[in-house]
């Protein structure tokens, strides 16, 4: 019942509030500035700061002695590790972590202010983009076109990086990997196309160019690179097998090269 969920996420913007869900990561935006919000702990990190907490309290002989420091008599003052805060309502220690600030919110529910605040959210999910096709020139005595495309398969890996270092992220993506491709494709002999060696090559070749500027600088991991498509002007090249013959007796010249 998707127009259930619309209808719930619409009043839930009218009511100053928003929901981050499991899948998605975001940015809290106030007048247009970035906000940063304290990081929501997941089960496993919470476990681990409560566990850590219980042990401040065992050293400080137990939790009584720090919620009613001044009810019992030659009570020492607490001694808590670095980065530690007292709670002001309960005496006891507060893991640093609990503290943490960070531009990207995470699962849960964020009030905000209409009119004045925004959620930019974007899913965490594996994608796969389709990059088309880009054409080259073999080096073969007889020049023939070449169209080569692939599938990028990637997912976000940090939002604040994806949203604000490039402009239109899924965009630049399948530009910049257009031109990483032209530049592999090119100086190739129409018969190389067949081997198997080589479209694995130019899939490697890809991915390392593209973690160069795509991963280190946009956040966005590529998980790989697929070689969907190798074509010519008269019929595909399959580099898995040879041409049926009935294309090769349709379409003499180049395509007989793939025999």
């Amino acid at each position: 019942m998707g127009w259930v969920q619309e209808i719930f996420d619409g009043l839930g913007k009218i009511f100053m509030y928003e929901k981050v869900y499991q899948y998605q990561r975001g940015i809290f935006l106030r007048n247009g500035k970035i906000i940063k919000k304290r990081k929501k702990l997941s089960g496993e990190d919470l476990e681990e700061v409560v566990e850590a907490e219980r042990k401040v309290i065992e050293e400080n002989r137990g939790m009584l002695r720090l919620m009613f420091p001044n009810l019992l008599a030659f009570n020492k003052k607490p001694k808590f590790p670095e980065g530690y805060r007292r709670s002001l309502v309960t005496g006891l220690p507060r893991h640093p972590n609990r503290y943490q600030m960070d531009r990207v919110i995470y699962p849960g529910g964020y009030l905000r202010i209409p009119f004045l605040d925004d959620i930019i959210k974007e899913s965490v999910q594996e994608r796969i983009l389709n990059v088309e096709s880009v054409d080259a020139l073999n080096v073969d005595e007889k020049p023939e076109n070449i169209s080569v495309s692939c599938n990028v398969r990637y997912e976000i890996r940090d939002v604040y990086r994806a949203c604000i270092a490039v402009h239109d992220y899924e965009k630049s993506l399948k530009d910049h990997t257009l031109s990483i491709l032209a530049m592999y494709v090119r100086g190739k002999k129409l018969n190389e196309w067949k081997d198997k060696e080589v479209i694995t090559k130019l899939q490697e070749d890809v991915e390392i160019e593209l973690r160069k500027i795509v991963s280190k600088k946009w956040g966005i991991d590529i998980h790989q690179v697929y070689v969907t498509n190798v074509t010519t002007k008269f019929n595909r090249i399959v580099y898995e097998g040879a041409v049926p013959t009935a294309i090769l007796n349709l379409y003499p010249g180049p395509a007989s090269s793939a025999e």
